[in-house]
């Protein structure tokens, strides 16, 4: 009888131990989400607040945070400039109003209705790609090799 007693006890001490590792592991995976959840929060701050300092900002260029906004500007046009590439490619343009893809020849926009009325391109090359330095953001033409502003080579 006294080995029935000890493996019920061994039974009852291990099913506690598997219970509460079971416990353990639950709150171990719900904490570790919710420290997920408020490292993707965290994040998504600290972009909200650089891409603030980055629109309202006036940076020195000679800064770190400066160098870093100017980088981050040139990356921009460049992205800017390679989607409107894909465009051209594509044989489309965006609507104004809602972003959408339309024919060139489109004088509506098919999916919000509006009116397009879009200018001209101008048949200058220059006119149609805005260039600026990438150390100091002044305007610079396509021909340009230093800046006329603080001289960097382009």
């Amino acid at each position: 009888m006294a080995l029935f007693d000890n493996i019920g006890k061994r039974l009852a001490s291990t099913t506690q131990n598997v219970v509460r590792n079971t416990k353990d592991i639950t709150d171990i995976a719900r904490l570790s989400s919710l420290i997920s959840d408020d490292e993707k929060q965290a994040e998504s701050l600290r972009q909200q607040i650089g891409k603030l300092y980055f629109e309202t900002a006036e940076y020195d260029p000679e800064t770190l945070i400066g160098k870093l906004c100017l980088a981050l500007a040139a990356a921009t046009d460049r992205i800017e400039k390679h989607q409107n590439e894909i465009l051209v490619i594509k044989g489309v343009k965006k609507c104004p109003y809602c972003g959408t893809e339309i024919s060139q020849s489109a004088a509506f926009c098919g999916y919000c209705g509006e009116r397009l009325d879009f200018a001209a391109p101008t048949s200058d090359p220059s006119a149609q790609t805005r260039r600026y330095c990438s150390y100091c953001r002044a305007d610079i033409t396509n021909d340009t090799i230093f800046c006329s502003s603080c001289g960097k080579k382009i």
